[in-house]
């Protein structure tokens, strides 16, 4: 018997709702948290890698574009998506006078530190990553949300709530960046367990 995948952690409508209401100390790292990771949903599931990543110069004219960090389900090619409200909204507490193009969007790596080699740049942002999941834990303990969530939890959400309102597997596709569109129907086909739960129910009561 193969093993069973691990669960797409991911927030229905009200959970995400009640992630957003919770009260935070503002400007703490933990209300920091919950704007990377809004940010991440925003801008249709960017990968924490991206967004740790990410500087000013990525922004132009209300669109985010960048080219994504290497995976094994997307090409290395530039991406660029218009941003909806709700993320300009997040950049707006982050966006300086006299920023430059080359800062960081967001206080996730240390701009004055210089990262040698790949290794070791992806050392940092997997710690960094380690710890904004701790915080999203306590977030989500706050809001009532029994769930184990953590920053790509983000990508999860978007691409469940996606299915639900676009219903349109190509525009999704482009969105999450996947270069073929049969990933993203695998991808979401792990969500769609409603037939069979409301099945269940319908049988057995």
């Amino acid at each position: 018997m193969k093993e069973a995948k691990p669960e797409r952690i991911r927030l229905t409508e009200e959970e995400l709702q009640a992630f957003i209401d919770v009260d935070l100390p503002a400007d703490s790292l933990i209300w920091h948290t919950r704007n990377y990771w809004l940010f991440s949903y925003y801008s249709a599931g960017v990968r924490f890698s991206d967004v740790a990543c990410m500087k000013w110069q990525n922004i132009n004219s209300g669109r985010l574009s960048y080219v994504m960090r290497k995976t094994q389900h997307v090409t290395q090619q530039s991406h660029t998506i218009q941003l909806p409200k709700q993320a300009e909204a997040i950049l707006c507490h982050y966006r300086k006078p006299g920023a430059k193009s080359e800062d960081y969007l967001f206080p996730i790596l240390n701009p004055k530190r210089e990262y040698i080699t790949e290794a070791d740049l992806l050392k940092e942002i997997s710690r960094k990553n380690a710890l904004l999941n701790k915080y999203l834990k306590t977030i989500c303990f706050k809001a009532g949300i029994p769930k184990d969530v953590s920053f790509h939890s983000s990508r999860h959400t978007f691409a469940d709530l996606g299915r639900r309102k676009i219903k349109d597997v190509y525009a999704i596709s482009k969105l999450l960046r996947h270069s073929k569109i049969n990933i993203t129907e695998k991808y979401i086909n792990d969500f769609d367990t409603e037939v069979t739960d409301n099945a269940l129910t319908t049988l057995f009561g």
